[in-house]
This record gives C-alpha cells, structure tokens and sequence, in this order.
C-alpha cells in the first residue's frame, strides 16, 4: 500500500509542481500514470519511491515513511528513471553486483528476459545503443522481482518489436502481490495492460481509478446514445466520436488516450458523472 498524505512539492520556493496530494493506491496491479508535459509525472514517480522527498506532507509504502533510508525499505523499491545513468558495465557486472541489494533478485530471469530483449550478456553499456540500454535497466528491474516497481517513460527508446515484448513481459512477470506504476505519454503502448488510472493535471491528481471502474462509467463511441450525455467530442475524429456518460454501465472497451484528452480539457467533465456516487 502506498499512502501519500497533504504532499506538495517545488523544486524552487513558491513554485509549486505538486499541491496538496492525497490518495491510496491499495491494490496491487499495473498502474498508468498519465499528464500533460510538465505535469509533474516524474515527480510524482520519484515521491511515491522514495526518490526525492515532499517539501510538505508524507509518503509511506507499507506503512513505513520513504524518508526511513532502512535497508529494509530501500529492498521494497525499484525506480527505473527516464535517463539512464549507469557505470560501463556488462549486464553480467551488473546483475553480479547490484542484484545483491536484492533479496528477491533472480538472476535466471534477468538473463531471460535479456535474452528475450536480443541483448548480450557481455557487452559493455557504452558500446550498447540507447534502445539495448533501456531493454537492460527493464531486464534488470523486473528481476529485482521488488514489491513496488516504478517505470518512468519505460518505452522511450524502443523500437516497435520492443515495445510488444515489454507488453508481453509485463503480463507474464508482474505477480498479483506486485504494483508496478508505468508513466509514458504514448497512451496505446500500455492500454492493454494497465488495470489502473492515474490522472495529474493542474499541480493534483484528479483522476485515480481501476480501468474496471472507468468501463462502467464511460463509454467511447461514434454513435449517437440516447439518454448518454455526450462529455466531449473529439475534434479530430470524423462523426460524433466521443466520451459519454454510461449510467446504465454498457460494456465498451475504454478509450484511454480520449479520456486523458477530455479530463486535460476540463477536469470537471468528472463531476458530471455517476462516478462521484460511490467513490472518487
């Protein structure tokens, strides 16, 4: 469980990037973390890991505060950055030496999913390309096999075979008893894994729900609804494709990237639905 409690945060006085912050994530599953540039995503990623500390308020995983630098703590977490800085070492060296912060850490899956990725165990990171070097930091956090995982733009880098097998690795290496939180702006890279939404727009985070809870609550289609009150229409798509309202819970497959776009453009667009009744 992780607890973020009344958290702000500025990188420089009176200049807030994170206001206020304050929510549960309860439930282990994939989590996707979206915003608009600037948002305050990667912040919020290294909050929630222990990373960088509130300038207000409290983060706790498991009940434990990220400012307690125990060992013991420190085991819980993997934060996989968006920029890569690791010493010139072969994916050996690595595993050899820092797998050891591990206690869970299986160096038979790390050399898997290498392997899976096409990446060779004994090459040093400088004579690798940006996409082999971002294959080995994911390779190296899904076998630190850490309670709470966190994968900062984890996508960048990878060519389009890639990007499918870190889907496919993703679903077959994630246990229930894991929370892993994605953030990325490339929305249809991560839909069909993630169960869970996460919404940053205007320094909080207005949106925090299941992908199930969403389903019930909103529908995307091209056709004209009766009685469905119609939340935003996208401007680019032909017809009257858009978000509605579904009070009377259709099954649909959710469009992620419309809704992102919708709460972006009004955030209110929430309070006009049923979502409120129950939770949120």
């Amino acid at each position: 469980m992780i607890t973020i409690n009344q958290v702000s945060f500025s990188y420089k006085k009176n200049d807030l990037v994170l206001h206020d912050l304050n929510f549960d994530l309860n439930t282990p599953g994939v989590y996707g973390l979206f915003g608009k540039n600037a948002a305050g995503k990667s912040t919020l990623m290294k909050l929630m890991s222990g990373s960088l500390f509130p300038t207000q308020g409290s983060v706790y995983i498991q009940g434990t505060s990220t400012e307690d630098r125990s060992v013991a703590s420190l085991q819980q977490v993997y934060y996989l950055s968006e920029s890569i800085e690791s010493p010139n070492w072969t994916a050996k060296q690595l595993a050899a030496t820092y797998g050891k912060l591990y206690p869970n850490f299986d160096m038979t899956l790390f050399f898997e999913i290498l392997s899976s990725f096409e990446v060779k165990p004994d090459i040093t990171r400088k004579n690798m390309s940006m996409g082999q070097q971002k294959k080995l930091e994911i390779s190296f956090a899904l076998a630190t096999q850490a309670p709470y995982l966190f994968m900062d733009e984890a996508t960048n880098g990878l060519d389009i075979p890639s990007k499918k097998q870190f889907r496919k690795l993703i679903n077959l290496y994630i246990s229930e008893d894991q929370t892993l939180i994605l953030s990325t702006h490339q929305f249809r890279e991560i839909d069909q894994i993630i169960d869970h939404i996460m919404v940053l727009d205007n320094k909080q985070l207005v949106l925090n729900l299941s992908t199930a809870k969403l389903n019930q609550h909103f529908i995307c289609t091209n056709q004209p609804l009766t009685g469905e009150q119609l939340l935003y229409k996208d401007a680019g798509s032909p017809g009257n494709y858009g978000l509605y309202n579904n009070p009377h819970h259709r099954e649909c497959q959710l469009d992620i990237e419309l809704l992102f776009t919708a709460i972006s453009t009004d955030s209110q667009i929430l309070k006009n639905t049923t979502i409120y009744e129950n939770e949120y």
